[in-house]
């Protein structure tokens, strides 16, 4: 099993990986990196993930990544485990042009140590009939791109599960479980700003939950944002890393 730094990053590397799969271009892997990119379909998932940077490597390879980025070699995305690379790594990629995205903080939970709440009739997978309005709610509850072609791409691997929450057969809340190795992989937890405040995440959270551990996967990972670290937490999930993303601009 991977350290705990390395769990909270394999779902979003294994999505990535998928879309390079599905799209028919393979990925670049390199010693200290791990490159997926499909080169004819940008997508938020595409990105460079920097694994460890040996010290006397640091300005060398950020300025490999930067220049690869600015030559179109790339993905113009990089994220990184804090607790994985030296402290001047990141200043090093500053340096050379990228500016921070995202910050996140990788949460993990045991679980078996979830207490598990009835399931919520509100709560549906969905199938490919109604794809494209869980990407649009998804893209206006994090008011980021639709990438409704990324994600049917997703929906054609029998590892990912799309969950929906109902609000009078409108889709408002949105939840994308990946499972992989022995992790239950958390992505675009979201629900629309107007029906934020009534439990709608925990509902979804709670769907997953209780199919993870139906499906035998012992440990369950997310990325979380700032706004939404105190929420996971409410429910056990505990901080192991910091990840950043950073974008060439």
């Amino acid at each position: 099993m991977k350290s705990q730094s390395w769990l909270t990053m394999e779902s979003l590397i294994h999505l990535s990986e998928k879309l390079s799969y599905k799209t028919g271009r393979s990925g670049c892997y390199q010693p200290y990196w791990s490159c997926v990119w499909p080169l004819d379909y940008p997508s938020w998932y595409c990105r460079t993930h920097v694994l460890s940077c040996p010290e006397g490597m640091v300005e060398q390879m950020a300025q490999d990544l930067a220049q690869g980025a600015r030559d179109g070699l790339r993905p113009p995305l990089v994220s990184v485990v804090v607790e994985d690379v030296p402290e001047t790594f990141i200043p090093a990629l500053e340096r050379n042009g990228f500016v921070l995205r995202k910050p996140q903080t990788g949460m993990l939970l045991e679980i078996d140590r979830y207490e598990a709440r009835g399931e919520d009739p509100h709560v549906v997978e969905i199938g490919p009939d109604r794809l494209m309005e869980w990407s649009e709610i998804c893209a206006q509850a994090f008011s980021k791109e639709n990438e409704p072609e990324t994600m049917r791409l997703f929906m054609q691997d029998p590892s990912c599960h799309f969950y929906a929450y109902e609000d009078q057969g409108r889709i408002v809340g949105t939840l994308l479980m990946s499972l992989q190795y022995q992790n239950a992989g958390l992505h675009e937890v979201g629900t629309l700003k107007e029906c934020r405040g009534r439990g709608i995440c925990h509902a979804l959270l709670n769907r997953a939950f209780l199919d993870a551990r139906a499906w035998g996967y012992p440990l369950m990972s997310l990325q979380a944002s700032i706004y939404g670290r105190p929420v996971y937490e409410t429910i056990g999930m505990r901080p192991v890393c910091q990840i950043r993303t950073f974008a060439m601009e």
